[in-house]
């Protein structure tokens, strides 16, 4: 080996290492990034699990009102909405004895409309007693209040759908302003439920004995059917 040789052997022996140092580097700062990312989706995933226990929690005092106990509301998980394709907005079993669960399972959609409604994200609610068309986000809204006075009614041990719709009906202004809403924007609610949503539901959720002064009016004294 000549002296030329051997210097250039030498200069690509310190090039190999150099580049093997600058691999080592770029992998080294490849898994902190790595590690980094991890870390913030997690963080991001616990506050928005705590976010989602803390509207669960709103939700369930709601619920308690009505059930007149202590009773829950569960609210599907990110991952869980992704894959979800409920059959009902809002569920309550029933043991074969006819009683009933202490939780409600609501679907992603109704907990999503009812988590902007806690967080003041519902807008124009007025537009819902003025019979015309208003944003799908505010209907959606008034539907959501509606399941989740339904299901609490469930929760209270009423099972038959349609008295418990009944019962909801009468309950979806006070329901609406628990979750925040004014006085007119939750009758507005309640008379958009009353007049839209209630005449398409099923038969199974209607009942004739739903009246003013008839046997599923909870306040027969009061002045006026809501």
């Amino acid at each position: 080996m000549t002296m030329d040789d051997g210097r250039k052997s030498h200069a690509q022996g310190s090039k190999a290492l150099r580049d093997q140092a600058a691999a080592t580097t770029l992998d080294r700062n490849s898994l902190v990034d790595q590690v980094e990312n991890f870390l913030f989706k997690q963080l991001v995933a616990g506050r928005l699990q705590q976010g989602e226990r803390i509207n669960e929690a709103e939700l369930a005092r709601i619920a308690t009102v009505i059930a007149g106990r202590d009773v829950n509301i569960s609210c599907p998980g990110t991952m869980a909405r992704l894959a979800e394709a409920p059959a009902h907005d809002g569920t309550v079993v029933f043991s074969p004895e006819g009683v009933p669960a202490d939780e409600a399972k609501l679907s992603g959609h109704t907990c999503a409309s009812l988590r902007r409604f806690l967080h003041g994200g519902v807008t124009g609610l007025a537009c819902l007693a003025r019979h015309q068309p208003c944003p799908a986000e505010v209907r959606e809204a008034a539907v959501a209040v509606n399941v989740l006075s339904h299901e609490s009614w469930h929760l209270a041990g009423i099972r038959d759908e349609a008295a418990a719709q009944c019962y909801a009906l009468q309950t979806n202004a006070e329901t609406a302003m628990r979750l925040g809403a004014g006085r007119d924007a939750a009758q507005a609610i309640a008379s958009f439920v009353r007049r839209e949503v209630q005449p398409a539901l099923p038969n199974d959720y209607r009942s004739s004995d739903c009246f003013e002064g008839g046997p599923l009016d909870l306040q027969p004294d009061r002045l006026s059917w809501p």
